[in-house]
């Protein structure tokens, strides 16, 4: 009887060794798979620095070409309103200037896009 016991109790032994050793094989899969996600991790990383240098870029341009919008505008604006006091003074109509309609439509066109670049850049 103490051999059977011995038998049993060595057989028990193996058994918790195998299903030790399959559980360690199946937690190094594990980690295993769960690093390969670091090319991801460092791709990701790098097209994020990427595209945040393309807007940075961007930014800086659509901040001067603002600039440039704003001035063009005021510039027209005037235009605007000396062609209005001008056909006012030859007793026509404003839209009889030449470009007085262009202009108008130019503005409206330009307070759109500056409204977009300043929601852009906040």
């Amino acid at each position: 009887m103490n051999t059977q016991k011995e038998v049993f109790n060595n057989l028990f032994k193996v058994e918790d060794k195998t299903e030790l050793a399959t559980q360690k094989i199946e937690l190094a899969e594990s980690v295993k798979k769960l690093l390969s996600y670091t090319k991801g991790v460092i791709a990701f990383s790098n097209n994020i620095k990427i595209l945040n240098n393309e807007i940075t870029s961007a930014k800086k341009s659509l901040k001067a070409d603002l600039s440039d919008l704003q001035s063009d505008m005021g510039q027209v604006a005037k235009g605007i309103q000396a062609a209005e006091s001008a056909a006012k003074l030859l007793g026509i109509k404003p839209s009889e200037v030449p470009q007085y309609s262009n202009a108008l439509k130019a503005i409206k066109v330009g307070f759109g896009y500056e409204s977009l670049a300043k929601q852009l850049l906040k």
